[in-house]
């Protein structure tokens, strides 16, 4: 994801890098996703490269669908904190796992309107005061 200011856009999409102020970085606890991470971090700098007046700050590479008791987040999280590029940056904990996360989206409703006191609630929350200290 990335952010302009003002507002946002949607992952995927072009953006216009001269209105670009920073970035985030979501991804799920597989090795696929660290080289996305890292692939996406490539291109930060290289915009930051051809537009050195208008650097883009990353403010968070963000694991997402952590479970902290399977193989695949331990690898994953090593692998980010092996990587100088990406050590940085990570979010910890990351966004656990967390069924909520579905069916506020089903319906139709932030994660603070649907469960307000979930874990995912308290995730995303602690994701903000990092991005506003960012």
């Amino acid at each position: 994801v990335s952010a302009k200011v003002p507002g946002s856009i949607v992952p995927g999409t072009v953006m216009n890098a001269e209105q670009a102020a920073a970035a985030l970085s979501g991804f799920g606890m597989d090795m696929m996703a660290v080289i996305g991470a890292r692939q996406t971090l490539a291109g930060v700098n290289q915009l930051t490269d051809l537009w050195p007046d208008r650097p883009l700050k990353i403010l968070a590479v963000v694991p997402t669908f952590v479970h902290s008791g399977t193989y695949a987040t331990k690898a994953t999280l090593e692998a980010l904190d092996a990587d100088p590029a990406t050590a940085p940056h990570v979010f910890r904990p990351g966004i656990r796992q967390c069924i909520d996360l579905s069916y506020a989206t089903a319906s139709h409703q932030t994660i603070w309107e649907y469960a307000p006191r979930s874990r995912a609630a308290a995730d995303y929350t602690s994701l903000i005061q990092h991005i506003q200290r960012a």
